[in-house]
């Protein structure tokens, strides 16, 4: 599945990216704390996103990233994935 997501934000020229996971903790996503986040913290966070950074070794069956901080983001994932099937088509 990791792959397709990657596919997709690669196809969506990354309007679709699975890589958000950096902006939705300073949003406070993740902990259900939903706020405005100060302009310092969304420019702390912009530089861990992006699916360019992530790296899938499927023999390994490993992810990593070529930036530290950042990280994906499996529940958007599993919840977009029909919409970007439907957009993709």
């Amino acid at each position: 599945m990791l792959s397709d997501c990657v596919a997709y934000s690669r196809d969506s020229e990354g309007a679709f990216d699975i890589s958000v996971g950096p902006l939705m903790k300073v949003w406070g996503f993740y902990k259900g704390s939903g706020h405005l986040p100060h302009r310092a913290e969304v420019e702390a966070a912009l530089p861990k996103v992006g699916y360019r950074h992530i790296r899938l070794d499927a023999a390994a069956g490993t992810v990593s990233f070529d930036r530290s901080g950042s990280s994906w983001t499996p529940a958007e994932s599993v919840r977009a994935t029909p919409w970007i099937a439907w957009w993709m088509f």
